[in-house]
């Protein structure tokens, strides 16, 4: 939502794309799972927890101009 409400923003804190926002505020997190067909077990990579998150919600408070 950052990208279509303040991309002003984004550019001024040098995040040009979803990449480095996600590298930014976000963490990838590995998990063990049961596979599709429920036979065996798999290790995935989930984007599942934030990074940074004041610095995140002080870019959401930032009034519009």
């Amino acid at each position: 939502m950052q990208h279509y409400l303040r991309p002003d923003l984004l550019a001024s804190a040098g995040i040009d794309d979803f990449d480095t926002w996600a590298a930014t505020f976000g963490e990838v997190v590995p998990a063990v799972e049961l596979s599709p067909d429920g036979t065996s077990f798999r290790s995935v990579s989930r984007f599942a927890k934030f990074a940074n998150v004041p610095e995140l919600l002080r870019m959401f408070h930032v009034p519009q101009t």
